[in-house]
């Protein structure tokens, strides 16, 4: 038998607290209350350098994506809008308008009564994708 070194700390990640399947992770698993308690869990939220550079030069979209998580968090909404969107995002513009962006990237699986709780409490004014994205919840 191995024996961890007296410094040895181990850190995990994941989307969930154990607790099991989410709407927005439905296949995470549920962990036993013993194996929960030998951890300590820790929210990290999204880094701003990291958010920055997916963005790149659009800093609508990053203003946009800030907005929209803290208004998804006050209405308990899980609503996703990492570096991996932002990333599409960014590569989709020009090629396809606001809406079609954030209705296939950010809102294609939010139910109605959703969107429209989460854009009444987006804080954010003259933004291209605010406003987008109050005209889709408008519409649902």
């Amino acid at each position: 038998m191995k024996h961890a070194h007296k410094d040895f700390i181990c850190i995990a990640a994941g989307n969930t607290p154990g607790l099991g399947a989410t709407d927005m992770y439905p296949y995470a698993i549920k962990l036993s209350p013993a194996f929960r308690r030998r951890y300590i869990y820790v929210y990290v939220g999204y880094d701003l350098a990291i958010d920055k550079a997916a963005a790149g030069e659009d800093l609508e979209l990053l203003a946009f994506a800030q907005a929209l998580r803290e208004a998804s968090e006050m209405c308990r909404v899980e609503l996703t809008i990492s570096p991996n969107e932002l990333k599409r995002m960014k590569s989709l513009t020009g090629v396809f308008s606001d809406k079609e962006i954030i209705e296939s990237v950010i809102t294609k699986f939010l139910p109605g009564a959703q969107l429209r709780m989460v854009a009444e409490r987006l804080n954010i004014n003259d933004n291209r994708w605010a406003i987008a994205f109050n005209k889709i919840a408008k519409a649902a």
